[in-house]
């Protein structure tokens, strides 16, 4: 969106050579990584998907962020697809106490790409992208900042209350109290 690449075309090579070389050593790692340690089977179809979805965010063809996709992508990606893949290197696999947290982690993938996109919209709006704050505006982007955070927070609440699963998430229900400050 910044038209970085558009000003300096003859960086478009180094660009797209220094992704694609990125995106081979995430993936020769993960194999080794796999090789190494007792994972589930899905950490390497999860890589994949986090590589693919980082690489068409902008990328041709699919270009996701130029097809008001920008913002599912993220949450997915930083929301389920990084942190199951952080979970898994730990654990060894996904478990229902991983599985109840991602909506809360979604909530905060949502509060991210919004931030990031608000000193990027007019940048977004020339360069032509079709995110939600080039669609929307941006006092509906604080909005929408604003109810993933508290959405996230009163999530985290619920799973508190009924104390579900083995760890205490009460220092997770005040460190989530963090990005809803900054939302509102």
């Amino acid at each position: 969106g910044s038209g970085a690449l558009r000003s300096h075309p003859e960086l478009a090579r180094l660009a797209l050579w220094s992704s694609l070389l990125l995106i081979a050593a995430s993936l020769i790692s993960a194999v080794v990584f796999r090789s190494l340690y007792p994972l589930a089977w899905y950490f390497l179809p999860l890589v994949i998907a986090g590589n693919l979805l980082g690489f068409f965010y902008t990328a041709p063809p699919l270009r996701l962020a130029y097809r008001g996709l920008g913002e599912p992508v993220t949450i997915l990606a930083a929301g389920l697809i990084m942190p199951a893949m952080g979970y898994i290197c730990l654990q060894g696999r996904l478990d229902p106490e991983f599985l109840m947290l991602v909506p809360a982690l979604m909530g905060y993938g949502a509060f991210f790409i919004i931030s990031v996109e608000m000193p990027d919209r007019e940048a977004d709006m020339r360069g032509g992208k079709r995110n939600m704050l080039v669609r929307t505006g941006l006092n509906k982007g604080l909005w929408a900042a604003m109810l993933a955070t508290a959405t996230a927070s009163l999530y985290l609440l619920l799973l508190v209350s009924i104390s579900y699963g083995e760890v205490d998430l009460r220092a997770l229900l005040v460190f989530s109290l963090l990005p809803l400050s900054a939302a509102l």
